[in-house]
């Protein structure tokens, strides 16, 4: 399998160009008309549904989401602003399609809505590691429920997020244990920055968790974080390790705080947050999370060489 066999045909490829070039038409009349003056939700819904029917998913969800934000919010004008830059940023790239390299044009056409099969991406070539298991949480959305994996390789250090829907009752297909190492193969989905990934023939295997290469400078990872966005945009989670932290509230709200009290909010609900204050004791702790570039939603810390779930919604 090579990244040409992922490809859509001609058709399906068709029909989502003739969806972008509508998209494009319906962003240059938002720059014409201005955000606050069109009648948000009827323009959003109408957009939304064409890019449904285009085959463009993951555009749709994007609008969704703009949608959803609150304009009750001090800075909603401000995110609906970004995220439909990174919008415009998307559709001016699918205009040129034919004229970027093979890698890129997956890529953007992965984040538009093209959907890989796992058998297509299991056939690509793969990154051999042991592979711990960092953070679990699963989520439950009507009918689907979705399971969200992040896991760290040995060897490698590569970051790997691997995503499970099941359906009603459906059991997942595999069931892996917070902390374990698995050796295994990472098949990476096309993507400018690969994250998500399919592990094949994964096995348990024995390592002690000492210790975890991380950041104890929150400049640091800010720094590797703008990097990663240089590569890709539309990144939307980015995996965190933190050592040598501690947690603090602060007025209600809790924070990741370094040595020299450089912060970075927590996005957990109280519960899970309040947990984290207790079992971290005021302490420099060693922690996992994934950052949205606003907040950390913290999976996990590590404790007497045992990473120790703090999220209420980790599967079992």
């Amino acid at each position: 399998m090579t990244l040409a066999d992922l490809m859509p045909n001609d058709e399906r490829l068709s029909l989502m160009q003739n969806g972008i070039t509508q998209l494009d038409q319906w962003l240059t009349d938002i720059l014409q008309v201005g955000l606050l003056k069109i009648d948000f939700d009827y323009s959003f819904d109408q957009i939304i549904s064409r890019m449904v029917d285009a085959k463009l998913g993951g555009i749709a969800n994007r609008l969704s989401r703009i949608k959803t934000l609150d304009p009750a919010n001090s800075d909603w004008l401000d995110m609906v602003t970004q995220e439909l830059s990174l919008v415009f940023a998307l559709s001016w790239d699918l205009k040129k399609l034919e004229h970027l390299p093979q890698k890129r044009q997956l890529a953007l056409l992965g984040y538009a809505g093209l959907n890989f099969r796992k058998t297509n991406v299991a056939q690509l070539p793969g990154v051999s590691d042991a592979w711990l298991l960092l953070g679990q949480h699963q989520r439950q959305e009507d009918n689907l429920t979705r399971r969200t994996c992040w896991f760290f390789g040995r060897q490698t250090h590569r970051s790997a997020l691997v995503l499970d829907f099941a359906f009603g009752r459906q059991r997942f297909e595999n069931t892996y244990r917070l902390g374990q190492h698995y050796r295994g193969r990472m098949h990476y989905y096309p993507a400018l920055l690969p994250m998500r990934a399919l592990l094949a023939d994964a096995t348990p295997a024995r390592f002690a968790v000492q210790s975890l290469p991380g950041f104890d400078d929150l400049s640091r990872y800010a720094t590797k974080f703008t990097k990663a966005l240089c590569s890709d945009p539309w990144l939307s989670k980015f995996p965190a390790n933190f050592n040598n932290v501690t947690i603090q509230q602060i007025e209600q709200r809790f924070f990741v705080v370094d040595s020299s009290a450089r912060s970075i909010l927590i996005s957990n609900n109280a519960e899970t947050s309040w947990r984290l204050l207790a079992l971290a004791g005021g302490l420099p702790i060693t922690l996992f999370g994934e950052y949205d570039g606003r907040t950390l939603h913290v999976f996990s810390l590590l404790m007497d060489d045992r990473v120790v779930s703090i999220d209420t919604n980790q599967s079992p």
